[in-house]
């Protein structure tokens, strides 16, 4: 389950529950199919409220190469990834692996408070 909260044109993306990779996958789906994405700044998923996290390591490999495919019309983005659960954290460190090569800028926060501090920070190191 999840649900997208738009701020201008930017998300906080919260899932629950049970998430499998075609939920992240519709999600995005929803994402780069609205004419806000070539504006988005910020992305936030907040994953705290996750008790099943269905998600292969292939498969967080996929949702990177979708999303490195993406930020060819989105060059520079922050994703936030929010989650104090070992295993998922874990996965991240995957996508993250594939993003790297993207100038996307991608962090694990322990709570929304600080991820969404650091999506509004402007500092010019952070999207330059």
């Amino acid at each position: 389950m999840y649900s997208i909260d738009w701020i201008g044109n930017n998300v906080i993306v919260r899932m629950k529950e049970e998430v499998s990779f075609h939920d992240i996958d519709a999600v995005d789906g929803l994402l780069y199919g609205d004419p806000r994405y070539e504006k988005m700044t910020f992305q936030i998923f907040d994953l705290t409220s996750v008790d099943v996290f269905n998600v292969t390591e292939q498969e967080m490999q996929v949702i990177g190469v979708l999303d490195k495919n993406s930020s060819l019309w989105n060059k520079k983005m922050k994703v936030a990834l929010v989650s104090k659960n070992e295993s998922i954290i874990k996965l991240i460190g995957t996508y993250i692996e594939v993003m790297q090569s993207t100038e996307w800028k991608v962090q694990i926060f322990p709570n929304l408070d600080e991820a969404e501090k650091w999506c509004n920070s402007l500092a010019l190191n952070d999207l330059s």
